[in-house]
């Protein structure tokens, strides 16, 4: 099944109802937000990565230049690839990986998995870097 554009901006895809992060958490993201997405699913999480621009909106076909619609798709990490279908004078089918190009790409993890242990990895390394602040602050304060 595919998307089309009404869905994608009503939050409405695949027969059910994904909200926007602004709406979800108004801005403000936590761990708990990425496990309740993490449990939504896939489409949940590839909606999230999509309107955040972790993974691309649309992809252009190398063969005839058109938009690739996005389809329903067994055997893939996400359940869907980008697809150009044409038949007549250009006939060519072609197929993306939605992770192609990002860097999502050679994870066997969920895009919910990734996303919880990113934004862990984040906020270790904010804390470790406002440690860091201060003791420097600190070491030139008596240097002056």
């Amino acid at each position: 099944m595919s998307m089309n554009v009404q869905e994608w901006m009503s939050g409405e895809w695949d027969g059910q109802k994904y909200y926007s992060p602004a709406e979800w958490m108004k801005g403000e993201w936590n761990i708990f937000f990425f496990y309740e997405l993490m449990k939504l699913g896939e489409n949940a999480c590839l909606k999230f990565c999509m309107d955040n621009a972790l993974l691309a909106k649309w992809h252009e076909c190398a063969e005839c230049g058109e938009k690739m619609k996005l389809v329903d798709r067994d055997g893939t990490k996400v359940g869907k690839v980008w697809s150009c279908r044409k038949r007549g004078v250009n006939a060519h089918q072609i197929k993306r990986a939605v992770r192609k190009g990002s860097w999502f790409q050679d994870s066997d993890l969920s895009l919910g998995v990734i996303l919880c242990l990113t934004y862990t990895a984040t906020q270790k390394n904010i804390r470790t870097l406002e440690r860091e602040i201060i003791e420097v602050d600190y070491f030139c304060y008596f240097w002056e």
